[in-house]
């Protein structure tokens, strides 16, 4: 398997990660990190561009809010450290 078939794994793998977290969550915010800090607690950390990518994916296709501070933000270009992510209020 090449590099660029185990980072689209990867990405695939993040997406259902964090949108089955939002289901568990049932409605409270969390961190993003939180999703990659279960998936892999030793290397977590290699991990967050890759989880940050795809939470501003899901966040462009409608799949998420991203707070900051507890007030939903509008995201265009960098994902803040400590933003926290939820359903978007609509589809609650």
């Amino acid at each position: 398997m090449s590099w660029c078939a185990i980072d689209l794994f990867l990405v695939d793998i993040l997406r259902i990660a964090i949108l089955a977290m939002l289901q568990q969550k049932k409605g409270i915010d969390f961190s993003p990190l939180e999703v990659i800090q279960q998936m892999y607690p030793e290397d977590w950390e290699l991990f967050q561009v890759d989880v940050f990518l795809k939470v501003k994916q899901l966040y462009q296709e409608g799949l998420i809010e991203i707070k900051s501070d507890s007030e939903v933000i509008n995201l265009n270009n960098d994902l803040p450290y400590n933003s926290k992510i939820s359903k978007p209020s609509k589809l609650i």
